[in-house]
């Protein structure tokens, strides 16, 4: 009888520490999610990071075809007031207000093509701030990545080495029981 309680109570706590073993799996399966949850997130937020890096780079290339066809543009007119100040060069006063407008129209083109300058500067830094974020949103994928795997390592040693404890101690149980068995079958 003393026995059967024994069994009954080695039983029961084998049977409390099932339990507890499968609530600590639950809170490191839902622990394994949230990581999961964080790593696709920062996959997202690189992802996001990269269209604005590539729509940079396309303001960036259309802000340098505005500046050429500026710089194209401003030569262009530049040789056209030439032409237009040799034709006008008997009259002073014509020449004098070509002369004007041309100068006017050079200070615009300047000012344009200085105001072209820094936003093309304002977009380079853009640009390399945006890289820099991108290296850092892949350092940090990077070690969610590494601490996912070693986390995911080692739940599954924590789970063989409990498997293995488990049936070590149902071995002596065993062993125990089938001397029980034998002393029984003597009387």
């Amino acid at each position: 009888m003393n026995y059967l309680e024994e069994r009954v109570h080695d039983l029961e706590l084998k049977f409390k520490e099932t339990e507890d073993l499968q609530k600590e799996v639950f809170s490191l399966r839902e622990e394994l999610k949230r990581s999961n949850s964080e790593q696709f997130t920062l996959i997202q937020e690189l992802e996001t990071k990269e269209v604005e890096l590539e729509q940079s780079a396309l303001s960036i290339e259309k802000l340098d075809e505005s500046f050429s066809s500026m710089v194209l543009e401003s030569q262009f007119e530049v040789e056209s007031m030439k032409l237009d100040m040799m034709a006008l060069e008997q009259n002073l006063f014509e020449a004098k207000k070509i002369q004007d407008e041309t100068l006017e129209e050079n200070s615009r083109m300047s000012r344009l093509i200085g105001e072209l300058q820094d936003a093309l500067q304002d977009a380079q830094k853009t640009i390399i701030s945006l890289n820099e974020e991108n290296t850092v949103i892949k350092e940090k994928l990077d070690v969610a990545n590494r601490n996912t795997r070693l986390f995911s390592q080692k739940v599954e040693e924590w789970l063989e080495n409990k498997d293995i404890l488990q049936m070590k101690d149902q071995f002596p149980v065993n062993k125990e029981r089938s001397k029980a068995d034998d002393t029984r079958y003597k009387f």
